[in-house]
């Protein structure tokens, strides 16, 4: 009989079978748990660390405005053209008495409200203006390394004694009537400026018409005249239509000019002088500056802001930057401050021109305002110049926000006032215009712009939202349930440690019959000799064979029972 012989098959492994034991569950479970721990302690280590450098973001987002804020722009103009007005007024009075008629002029101010609201005669808005310029120059305008020489030659030099009697003079008027430096100083740049600004008008699609103006006088210096545009609030309402906004009409003499005159300058920015940009940054920032308004054109301007970007404030090289709050507290404003403790410490006095930046108005006790500088020195008797300026330089950092501007001249200005200005008289009179007037229109294009914001990336809520996601994520913990969790464990841990306190004073209380609780253990030696711890020793030991004897009864009470 033949036998078939069949090809044995492996028998299968049952994986199911063989990973659902629980042996192995328990090794797969605890893998799993071991793993998505250490993925939750790497990401948590990550986040916490992101949270404590502080990270940054920036979000840029374009902006979309129906109306926009007046922008707070400063004219600035050469001093030769400003005082032009002046010079054409001198040369018609040139047969007058100039002291003579000063001192009339003068004798009719004597009170602080006639000094403040009635006109003045043009000889008093020359002199006070070389006072005030004298002043700003040698205060603010001059180089570090250059002050303690000019000032000390302006308050001893013989060159310079027509400059300093007359700051002297114009000091004690001020005195005399009660009169402020600032509202002196107001006082004279607007008597000036209302000699050459013919006009300034809003305009708008539903109203035009002019509004009463009120200057603010920002800088009048040796070289250099700057004014903004102050007036009631109307005047400043937004800009709520794309075209022409404003015009502005400065008439100057060009007769009696005997030099070339300086483009007049426009600062967006609000900047207080043309100095300002240089001394901030070295000159680094022209945003929002134009210079080329020159003398009797007809200028069309077209402004619009392209961003607004904003960071945080950091001291890191390369990034330097702080928020000031406005008014005095500005990067030229510190730099100002600067230079008043310089002065202070070279003249032992608060520079005129600085009153402002006082920060307390007891320093004027002991600093009080320079009325002259006779007593400064060459060398600050108080600190080396490296540590008052130059090293207070070093805190002063640019603002965090920056407006980054489009300023264009319009190619189709009105150039016919260029050629005029070179023509004969027929051809001015024929084309009406006038050559000695410079004219500005400003036209505010696109209301839409960038704006670009920089943020700490984590803040405490979304700190600690991103740590709730990262143990949801791994673990499906949550920070209720870790609360949770760290209670019960600390509550099994207090329970453990009571037991054990307790155990320890149980085990304290089972003492030997010789250990005294209450003191030393010394204390059960027998404090009355040997003869009768001999005694009760002896008695002792007696009771126990007697004690001993008297068990045998009870156990054998018939002894002689075999």
């Amino acid at each position: 009989m033949t036998t078939i012989v069949g090809v044995l098959r492996p028998e299968r492994v049952d994986w199911r079978t063989l990973f659902c034991t629980n042996r192995w569950s328990n090794y797969i479970f605890w893998f799993l748990v071991i793993l998505f721990t250490l993925l939750t302690l790497r990401d948590l280590n990550e986040a916490v660390n992101d949270y404590l450098e502080n990270e940054t973001q920036t979000n840029m987002m374009m902006v979309f405005n129906e109306s926009m804020t007046f922008p707070n722009v400063t004219f600035c103009m050469g001093k030769e053209q400003a005082m032009l007005p002046i010079q054409q007024l001198m040369q018609e009075h040139a047969k007058e008495d100039w002291d003579t008629e000063m001192n009339k002029a003068l004798n009719k101010l004597n009170s602080t409200e006639d000094f403040l609201r009635k006109t003045w005669d043009f000889r008093l808005i020359r002199e006070a203006v070389e006072v005030i310029g004298t002043l700003y120059t040698f205060e603010r305008e001059l180089m570090l390394e250059r002050i303690p020489l000019n000032l000390l030659m302006l308050g001893k030099s013989s060159r310079t004694i027509v400059k300093r009697q007359m700051v002297q003079q114009w000091l004690s008027v001020l005195d005399d009537r009660n009169v402020t430096f600032n509202q002196f100083f107001q006082k004279t740049g607007y008597e000036l400026i209302k000699l050459s600004l013919q006009r300034m008008k809003r305009f708008s699609p539903f109203d035009e018409r002019d509004l009463t103006m009120y200057p603010l006088i920002k800088w009048i210096s040796s070289s250099l005249f700057c004014f903004q545009p102050a007036a009631q609030e109307e005047f400043f309402a937004p800009i709520d239509h794309q075209g022409k906004f404003l015009n502005i009409q400065i008439r100057s003499p060009i007769a009696y000019a005997q030099h070339d005159i300086d483009c007049i300058t426009v600062d967006f920015e609000g900047r207080s002088s043309d100095y300002e940009r240089f001394a901030v940054g070295k000159g680094r920032s022209r945003d929002g500056v134009f210079e080329e308004m020159c003398f009797g054109t007809d200028s069309h301007l077209n402004i619009e802001i392209v961003g607004i970007y904003s960071q945080l404030a950091n001291d890191n090289e390369g990034k330097k930057c702080t928020e000031y709050e406005g008014g005095t507290d500005t990067e030229y404003g510190c730099l100002l401050k600067c230079r008043l403790n310089f002065i202070r410490h070279v003249c032992g006095c608060t520079a005129t021109t600085l009153q402002d930046y006082v920060g307390d108005e007891s320093e004027l006790t002991e600093f009080p305002l320079c009325n002259s500088y006779e007593n400064c020195t060459l060398e600050p008797t108080q600190l080396p110049v490296n540590e008052t300026e130059d090293d207070c330089k070093k805190e002063c950092y640019r603002s965090c926000t920056t407006v980054q501007w489009n300023i264009q001249k319009d190619l189709r200005s009105n150039a016919a006032q260029l050629t005029a200005m070179y023509d004969n008289e027929d051809k001015i009179e024929k084309s009406g215009t006038d050559p000695n007037v410079t004219s500005i229109n400003f036209y505010w294009k696109n209301f839409e712009y960038i704006q670009t914001e920089q943020d700490f990336e984590y803040t405490w809520s979304s700190f600690m939202g991103n740590v709730g996601g990262i143990l949801g994520c791994w673990l499906g913990l949550s920070v209720l349930g870790i609360m949770q969790g760290s209670f019960f464990i600390y509550d099994k841990c207090a329970e453990r440690r009571a037991k054990n306190e307790e155990s320890a004073e149980t085990t304290s209380m089972d003492r030997t019959v010789s250990s005294n609780p209450l003191g030393s253990s010394s204390l059960h030696f027998n404090p009355f000799g040997d003869f009768v711890d001999a005694t009760v020793t002896s008695v002792r030991k007696k009771s126990r064979e007697m004690q001993e004897k008297s068990n045998n009864v009870e156990m054998n009470p018939n002894p002689h029972a075999g």
